[in-house]
């Protein structure tokens, strides 16, 4: 005589394809994942890093700021940026002065090496309205 076949054959069969399935695509999508990296070529995290430094300052004790300035076309114009009173200790590094109107931004700027102790003289190469001229910002680095 024939047996009957259970009922939990069909259904076990069912699950097991469904694992299958499963571990299946769980294998192409790392390895999908695994080429699609390998595809960024020279990223890696073994570049990645962060640090902080104190930088001491060439001149301690502050730095003098004027301007030379003309009256020419009907108003006053800024035609150089003079620091007095600049530490020995600065000397051979760049300045860099920013001048700034009322708002903070940029309405001259003007670079230039330290060339020793005392003054330093930077001499813009336009002109700028002294009433635009509100403050200025200035950089000394080595």
């Amino acid at each position: 005589m024939c047996e009957p076949h259970s009922s939990t054959e069909p259904r076990e069969h069912t699950v097991r394809k469904k694992i299958v399935a499963i571990l299946s695509a769980l294998l192409v999508v790392g390895i999908v994942g695994a080429a699609s990296a390998a595809t960024l070529g020279g990223l890696n995290s073994e570049n990645l890093g962060a640090d902080t430094t104190v930088v001491a300052s060439c001149d301690n004790d502050g730095i003098d700021l004027g301007y030379t300035s003309a009256f020419s076309a009907g108003e006053y114009a800024v035609s150089a940026v003079v620091l007095s009173d600049v530490d020995a200790a600065c000397a051979g590094q760049d300045v860099e002065v920013t001048l700034v109107d009322g708002a903070g931004a940029s309405v001259g700027q003007v670079a230039a090496v330290a060339g020793g102790a005392g003054t330093v003289t930077l001499t813009l190469t336009a002109p700028v309205a002294a009433r635009l001229v509100e403050g200025a910002a200035a950089v000394i680095s080595g």
